[in-house]
């Protein structure tokens, strides 16, 4: 199948230490499995989309929403959305400071580490009822795989990438996507993902009990001649869907098929423009 990942190699001991601590830190946040939905996103491309029209239409049923995405353009505020929105610099720069000397203890982190760190904090704080959190690198191994059950997860479109640390085939690389898989946990994949990588997402949930769901592009008009965005937007679509029809939300009765018609192409962009922060001095205690 190709050269062993340096991830499996020599990463295992540390994501142990960062699963342990973060479940830890998530807990005493106030941010469990039990006390909201976690949706948890991986895959070569389209993953920051389909986090973006998932949050859209979890937004329209008058759900509170966090989500945690990387990189961030301007300001790493960009991470950490609450409501579909940014936090603020003034927000941001105050859990960074009530939660340094903490991180700082903590050696092994890097800056992904504490960005995430503090998107727990934050939406522990502002009691959201779902969490979207995008895999960095991979996901088996990534530091974003810590929860030990979630209300359901995203493969989106594996390809060849990041081959020096997570293995130079399709098919290694698949398995360490297919890492987020949690058992009883629905997974949703594109319809179109590649032969190899299927074949792999299929051997993992089938062993950790989880069913594989393999979504169609999503036919909204707004789609048309996005296949690319069709793609992720149906991902999100079946996704969103399961989640309601496991626990409906009250606060509205737009149908779940109509959701992803308000998160147009430019979702997750308009959505960091919608605040420009302009100073990225806050980077300065991750870097």
């Amino acid at each position: 199948l190709g050269s062993p990942s340096r991830l499996n190699q020599s990463s295992v001991g540390i994501h142990e230490t960062r699963r342990r601590w973060f479940g830890g830190w998530a807990e005493k946040c106030g941010l469990t499995p039990s006390q909201c939905k976690i949706i948890h996103v991986a895959g070569t491309n389209g993953k920051g989309s389909t986090c973006a029209y998932v949050q859209a239409a979890l937004l329209a049923q008058g759900l509170t929403v966090g989500t945690f995405t990387s990189p961030h353009l301007h300001s790493p505020c960009e991470r950490v959305q609450v409501g579909g929105r940014p936090v603020g610099f003034r927000q941001f720069t105050t859990l960074v400071q009530a939660h340094w000397p903490v991180l700082e203890a903590e050696e092994w982190m890097v800056p992904f580490d504490r960005y995430l760190a503090i998107a727990i904090a934050c939406f522990g704080e502002s009691k959201v009822e779902c969490v979207i959190l995008e895999a960095g690198i991979g996901g088996k191994l990534d530091s974003t795989n810590f929860f030990e059950s979630v209300a359901a997860c995203a493969v989106t479109s594996v390809s060849r990438d990041h081959c020096a640390l997570l293995g130079d085939t399709v098919e290694l690389i698949a398995g360490q996507k297919a890492g987020i898989i949690k058992p009883g946990a629905p997974c949703f994949t594109p319809q179109a993902q590649a032969p190899q990588a299927l074949k792999v997402l299929e051997l993992v949930a089938r062993a950790k009990g989880s069913e594989l769901v393999r979504c169609p592009p999503c036919a909204a008009p707004g789609f048309a001649g996005r296949p690319s965005a069709a793609e992720n937007a149906g991902v999100a679509e079946a996704l969103v869907k399961c989640l309601l029809a496991r626990a409906p939300s009250t606060r509205h009765d737009r149908p779940a098929s109509d959701l992803t018609q308000g998160a147009g192409p430019g979702a997750a962009s308009a959505s960091t423009s919608a605040s420009t922060l302009g100073s990225t001095a806050s980077a300065a205690a991750f870097v």
